[in-house]
This record gives structure tokens, C-alpha cells and sequence, in this order.
């Protein structure tokens, strides 16, 4: 399993699955306090709040970085330093419903909007695109007739907490050694 940053800006419910599976997180950036700072210090995992993230802000011992909800676009630079390195999570099925704007509650409501017969979850690699790297993996859940927002969200996320973890775990299935960068 990698040696791990995650980077919140929100809850910190995908922080606390990676806590919850024993990832190995080396430190939590985010971007302001919340509950995710909370829930890493509560770990005991080394815990900071910056606005922007440099690339020396990075443990250097971390091999994958994991935007776990963190909902700010990382720099250029940042992005090149840990080129196919960095992983988000989004709570849709890629490419639909992604993009600026495309996060939390906004996603849901839109696929709701569009009458989409399933939902899901997406984990990807990060790219100076917002939501256009590729995509390592996805599970779908199905949309209900009588789903809110709300209640489409806490099925999405079940899953998009499985997922996420299963990628950190087996990071070696999706970015073998011998194409590691660091």
C-alpha cells in the first residue's frame, strides 16, 4: 500500500474511510479548517491548513496524493510534480456531470435534472482539466423514482468510499513500479 497525502476542503467522509481501511496517510492538507482537519488530527495524522498547496508543502515520502472532497483547482506546478500521481474522487459517472461547478450537491441535483437512470462514483487521475483525467475506475448506482438529491448523494457515497479505498490499496494494479515518476 502507497504512503499516502490527502488533501480535503469539506467532511473528510472519504479521509475517514482511508483511516477507517488502515491506508498509510502520511499528512492531510487542507485548505482552510473543517471537519476533515478535525477527523485527521483525531488520527494523530500530521495536519495542514494552507491556501495555495506547494509543492514543498507535499510529505516527500507520499507516493499518491488523494483529493478526498478537496475543492480547489491545484496549481500547474503541483499538478507536473505529481504527474499521474494525484487521484480524485467524483460522485458521477465520468465524463458526464463533471467539470466547473460539477461537485457535491450540484452534481446530484443535475443528474436528477437530466433524468438519468443511474448514478455513480468516479476515481481519476488529475490533470490541469478539471474532471478530465483518466479514469481508473467506477461504480454505478441506480436513480430511484423517488430520490432526492440527498438520498442519491448517501448511496453514491457508500460506493464512492469503497471505491477510493480499493484504488489506495491496490495502487499497484493501476500504476505499476516500474511507471512511478518519483
Amino acid at each position: 500500500m502507497p504512503a499516502i497525502s490527502v488533501f480535503c476542503s469539506g467532511a473528510g467522509t472519504n479521509l475517514q474511510a482511508l483511516i477507517d481501511a488502515g491506508c498509510d496517510i502520511r499528512q492531510v492538507i487542507c485548505n482552510h479548517e473543517c471537519p476533515a482537519a478535525d477527523r485527521a488530527r483525531d488520527a494523530g495524522i500530521p495536519t495542514l491548513i494552507t491556501e495555495p498547496i506547494a509543492v514543498s508543502d507535499v510529505d516527500p515520502q507520499s507516493e499518491l496524493i488523494v483529493l478526498a472532497g478537496y475543492l480547489k483547482i491545484l496549481s500547474p506546478q503541483c499538478v507536473a510534480a505529481f504527474e499521474e500521481r494525484i487521484i480524485n474522487t467524483h460522485p458521477a459517472l465520468l465524463p458526464k456531470f463533471g467539470g466547473k461547478g460539477m461537485y457535491g450537491m450540484h452534481v446530484h441535483e443535475a443528474v436528477l435534472a437530466a433524468k438519468e437512470k443511474e448514478s455513480g462514483c468516479s476515481v481519476h487521475l488529475v490533470t490541469n482539466q478539471v474532471d478530465a483525467g483518466k479514469i481508473l475506475a467506477q461504480r454505478k448506482v441506480p436513480v430511484l423514482p423517488d430520490d432526492t438529491p440527498k438520498s442519491l448523494q448517501e448511496r453514491v457515497i457508500i460506493q464512492e468510499h469503497h471505491l477510493l479505498v480499493e484504488i489506495v490499496k491496490n495502487w499497484d494494479k493501476y500504476c505499476p513500479k516500474e511507471k512511478r515518476k518519483y
